[in-house]
């Protein structure tokens, strides 16, 4: 009698040359879906995170139709809304800074000093996808008298890291150390600076203690932006507005939701142009074995064994064929996206359904 396991071996051994191109052919269908899924869904994170840097993540937000600030204890209220996945507040105002040495301006020869908006934020809520920030020189605060400057601030203070700043206002001045310049784009001579500092320090030095000018929600997975803001547009004051941000304004959260359709779309279709591939290789192999196959049966296999010893040879061909691919594919993107690193930069993201398939 016949073992299942006899067919296919008898088979994987008795012409050892077709076997191992029939894995190699496996092998580069398999690295083929892994990395077309891989480079498109680092391509997808690229996008996305080039818009977040834009817009930032922000799902809805509450704030002041005109600018202006309110009391922070509102936080509590959204902190119930089960919708709601991560928050974060920020405080803007204006801040004048000259910087502690005294240093003066050649040009004018006069102390350096500016007056950049500033922004108040919590740094460990604001990195939990709110904002991406790079960094050009220097390091992230982590301390509440840390700043992060633009380089428009950091030239009209001439600023590096480590520099020592002194905010003037009304009462005792307060002294801000930069911890770092962060990269901005410079759209012109009218733009103002920016500094970005521990939220309750912007609060103490401009005089308004617990207020702040906007709450920024990022909802659960499915959440309906726009139904979530009119469920809830009641429980906050009548003088303040829910909205969507403009992540959901201008529809490119609309536009990532296609990508990621579009990814899972290319990776079905290279999946069934490599199940092709695979398929015909295997149905060829029982062509050619046709006699093969009858002497076994005539000898005492059963159709059965015959069946199940083909399905046990696909099972060990793909295995092996996926050891080898999934690896090889990438790799492949990794290879892809170094040498579109300009383009790219989000680095390799390895998508799970290219190694399920």
């Amino acid at each position: 009698m016949f073992s299942i396991w006899q067919i296919a071996r008898s088979t994987l051994a008795g012409r050892p040359i077709r076997t191992a191109l029939m894995i190699g052919a496996i092998a580069l269908s398999a690295a083929l879906v892994v990395a077309v899924s891989c480079a498109m869904a680092s391509s997808a994170a690229t996008m996305r995170a080039s818009v977040v840097k834009i817009l930032g993540a922000t799902d809805a937000r509450i704030i002041h139709p005109g600018d202006g600030r309110f009391d922070e204890h509102l936080v509590d209220v959204v902190r119930t809304w089960p919708e709601v996945d991560r928050m974060a507040t920020r405080l803007g105002g204006a801040l004048t800074l000259v910087r502690s040495d005294g240093d003066v301006d050649a040009k004018t020869n006069r102390p350096r000093r500016t007056t950049p908006n500033a922004v108040g934020v919590n740094f460990a809520d604001e990195l939990q996808g709110f904002r991406s920030i790079d960094l050009l020189l220097g390091t992230l605060p982590t301390a509440r008298d840390q700043a992060l400057l633009d380089p428009i601030a950091a030239d009209a203070l001439d600023a590096k890291p480590g520099d020592r700043l002194i905010v003037q206002r009304f009462g005792e001045p307060i002294e801000l150390v930069v911890s770092g310049i962060y990269d901005r784009t410079r759209l012109g001579a009218v733009q103002r600076g920016i500094i970005m500092l521990d939220r309750t320090m912007l609060a103490e030095a401009s005089d308004r203690p617990g207020q702040v000018t906007s709450i920024l929600m990022i909802l659960r997975p499915g959440e309906d932006v726009k139904a979530f803001c009119e469920r809830h547009e009641h429980e906050i004051p009548s003088v303040l507005v829910l909205e969507p941000a403009e992540l959901v304004t201008t529809g490119f959260d609309r536009q990532m939701l296609a990508s990621r359709f579009a990814l899972r779309i290319a990776s079905m279709l290279t999946f069934m142009c490599s199940a092709f591939i695979i398929v015909t290789a295997l149905t060829t192999s029982v062509t050619e074995r046709q006699r093969e196959l009858a002497i076994i049966r005539c000898v005492g296999a059963s159709r059965s064994q015959l069946f199940g010893s083909q399905l046990l040879l696909g099972l060990v061909l793909g295995t092996l064929g996926a050891v080898v691919g999934i690896p090889l594919g990438i790799g492949l993107a990794r290879l892809l996206i170094w040498w579109f690193a300009e383009l790219l930069n989000s680095g390799l993201h390895v998508d799970a359904l290219g190694i399920q398939l």
